[in-house]
């Protein structure tokens, strides 16, 4: 199966439990995972009850998939997500959002614990971000592309130059470096394109 499918096999799972498809879908972010109790007649799902979506381990993320009415609107709630740091590779970060966008939900509202330094900030302060710099330095639609077409496997490659320090890292720290490695085949390849001005239009 391909990724494309794992992603369509998670939509078609939520699809079947729900009564209605929501159209919007919000991402909660640290702090805000008390929202998705706040959603009248709702269906809960444990992310390891959906096929292929990715566990989510950080503190405060409490790892489930909520749909449920807000102010008479049908609400998709995601209280937990995968995160790069994690080591996860950001088809699995973005995994969730691309199985709410084949489901249907046209309008994704994104919610994070977001530090500052303008002072007249104060702890719980809401903002609006409308812009950032991309620390990573990969756009998501382009590995997206090559994985789901198949031209590149950057996780053979990651394995064909990295796997030997998968066998000497204890059990519990060979997905971590598994998925750094996997990103690490990704930066290098996106680099390569931007050294030689290759660029594609999404």
């Amino acid at each position: 199966m391909t990724y494309y499918d794992h992603v369509t096999e998670a939509a078609d799972a939520i699809k079947s439990r729900v009564r209605e498809v929501p159209r919007i879908a919000i991402v909660l972010g640290s702090g805000l995972g008390d929202f998705a109790g706040s959603l009248d007649e709702s269906v809960s799902m444990p992310y390891e009850q959906l096929p292929h979506w990715p566990a989510s381990r950080v503190v405060g993320h409490e790892g489930r998939l909520v749909v449920g009415k807000k102010c008479g609107t049908i609400v998709a709630a995601l209280a937990g997500r995968a995160h790069a740091y994690e080591g996860h590779d950001l088809l699995t970060v973005t995994f969730a959002v691309r199985a709410l966008g084949v489901l249907g939900v046209k309008t994704l509202i994104l919610t994070n614990a977001a530090g500052g330094i303008n002072t007249s900030f104060a702890a719980g302060a809401l903002m609006v971000i409308d812009d950032h710099i991309n620390l990573i330095g990969m756009n998501p639609l382009v590995i997206y592309i090559l994985i789901n077409t198949g031209l590149v496997n950057f996780p053979y490659i990651a394995k064909f130059f990295f796997g030997f320090s998968y066998a000497h890292a204890a059990p519990l720290m060979a997905p971590v470096w598994e998925g750094v490695a996997t990103m690490a085949v990704q930066f290098v390849f996106l680099y390569w394109l931007y050294r030689r001005k290759l660029f594609w239009r999404v």
